[in-house]
C-alpha cells in the first residue's frame, strides 16, 4: 500500500513537472520587458510578444481595441490551466489547486464589488463594465451580473448565499448608513484566501507540508511588512486597527511579534531590527530619509520580492517530486502576469520609461 502511494505521488509530480517546467521556461525575461518599455507605442510593444506564448494578446487587442479584454483573456487562460491540472492529480493536490484558484475568484469578486460600489454608492462608473469580469465558474457558482446590479449590500450578500464569501463579508456590513470604503471587504477576502490555503496544506504529507508552509509563510511575511509600511506611512491607524489588516501564518514574523513592535515608542526601529535579523537586504532601506516614503515602499517591495524569488528558485533546483513545482509556478506566473499588464498599461497611457521601470 505504501509503495503504491509513493508511486502515485511520483507519477503526479512527474506530470506536473512536465507541464509546468515547460511553461516556466517560457517566462518572459527582463530583456523583453525592457524592449517593450522602450517601445514608442502600445502597438510596437505588442510586436515584442510575437514569438512568445502571449502573442494572442495582440490579436485580442486588435479585434477589440480594448486592453482590458486582452487582460480578461489572460486571466481566463490561467484559470483554464489550473482546471486542466486538476483533472490529472490526486485529491490532496486538487485541494491545493482549488485553494490557489480562490485568489482568481477573489480578484473577480473584488472587481464586482468595485463596480457595484461606484455605481450604487458613489453614483459613478458604468454597469456595462461587467464585460471585463470573468463570468464562468472558478470555484463557486457566482452571479456576476446579479452582484453588480444589486440594489443594496444585503442583496449582494444574497447572491453570495451558497458561498463562503457571504460569511466573510456579512460582519462588515454597516448597521447604519452606506458603506464608505471597500477596504475592509478587500482585506477580509485576502485574509480568507490565505486561511484557506493554509488549511488545505494540512492534508499534504510531511515533506510537502513543510515546503508549502515555508513558501506561503514567506509570502505572508512580505505582505504583512508591506501593509505595515504603507499604513504607518500614509495613515494614522492605531495598533489595534493595524492588527485587523495583518494576515496570520507568517514564517519569520509572527503576527503578535509585529503587533508588539508597533506598540513600542519607536515602532519603526523595532520593526527594522526584526527584519534585518532575518533579511539583511533591509539595510538599504534604513539609509533612506523617513520623508522618502514612496522610495522606501518601492525599495521594500523590491527587496521582499527578491527574497520570495530566491526561495522559489531554491525550490526549482531541489527535489522535483514535491508540491514546490506547483507553488513555484503559481508565484512566478502571478508576477509575470502582473508585470505584463502593468507594462501594457504604461504604454497605453504613454508613461515615461523611468516611471514605467518603477511600476514593473
Amino acid at each position: 500500500m505504501y509503495n503504491h502511494m509513493v508511486k502515485s505521488k511520483l507519477k503526479q509530480y512527474a506530470y506536473l513537472n512536465a507541464r509546468l517546467r515547460t511553461r516556466i521556461s517560457k517566462v518572459l525575461p527582463d530583456q523583453v520587458f525592457d524592449r517593450m518599455l522602450r517601445s514608442k507605442s502600445l502597438t510596437e510593444a505588442f510586436h515584442h510578444l510575437e514569438d512568445t506564448e502571449f502573442a494572442y494578446l495582440e490579436e485580442v487587442y486588435t479585434k477589440t481595441g480594448d486592453l482590458k479584454m486582452a487582460e480578461l483573456e489572460l486571466f481566463s487562460r490561467e484559470i483554464k490551466l489550473l482546471r486542466d491540472l486538476d483533472k490529472n492529480v490526486r485529491d490532496e493536490i486538487k485541494q491545493v489547486l482549488r485553494a490557489l484558484s480562490l485568489q482568481y475568484e477573489i480578484e473577480n469578486i473584488k472587481g464586482m464589488l468595485r463596480l457595484w460600489f461606484y455605481f450604487r454608492i458613489k453614483h459613478t462608473g458604468m454597469q456595462s463594465s461587467t464585460g471585463y469580469l470573468y463570468k464562468k465558474t472558478i470555484v463557486y457558482d457566482i452571479d456576476v451580473d446579479g452582484i453588480v446590479n444589486a440594489g443594496s449590500l444585503q442583496d449582494v450578500l444574497n447572491f453570495l448565499e451558497h458561498t463562503p464569501y457571504k460569511n466573510v463579508i456579512a460582519p462588515l456590513v454597516p448597521e447604519h448608513g452606506p458603506l464608505e470604503t471597500l477596504f475592509p471587504l478587500d482585506n477580509a477576502l485576502d485574509i480568507f484566501f490565505y486561511q484557506q490555503v493554509l488549511a488545505c496544506l494540512e492534508g499534504l504529507d510531511d515533506t510537502d507540508r513543510v515546503i508549502a508552509k515555508r513558501l506561503l509563510g514567506i509570502e505572508i511575511d512580505i505582505e504583512n511588512l508591506s501593509r505595515i509600511m504603507r499604513f504607518t506611512s500614509y495613515y494614522s491607524l492605531e495598533t489595534e486597527e493595524l492588527s485587523g489588516i495583518l494576515i496570520p501564518g507568517g514564517r519569520s514574523f509572527d503576527r503578535s511579534v509585529l503587533l508588539d513592535a508597533l506598540r513600542r515608542d519607536n515602532p519603526w526601529q523595532h520593526i527594522e531590527s526584526l527584519v534585518r535579523s532575518k533579511f539583511p537586504d533591509w539595510k538599504a532601506l534604513v539609509s533612506l530619509d523617513r520623508e522618502q516614503v514612496k522610495n522606501r515602499l518601492l525599495m521594500l517591495e523590491s527587496v521582499l520580492q527578491g527574497i520570495l524569488e530566491k526561495e522559489v528558485h531554491r525550490l526549482l533546483l531541489g527535489n522535483p517530486f514535491t508540491i514546490g513545482i506547483l507553488l513555484s509556478y503559481f508565484f512566478i506566473k502571478r508576477k509575470e502576469i502582473r508585470r505584463l499588464m502593468t507594462l501594457l498599461n504604461v504604454k497605453q497611457y504613454d508613461i515615461s520609461y523611468e516611471r514605467g521601470m518603477k511600476a514593473i
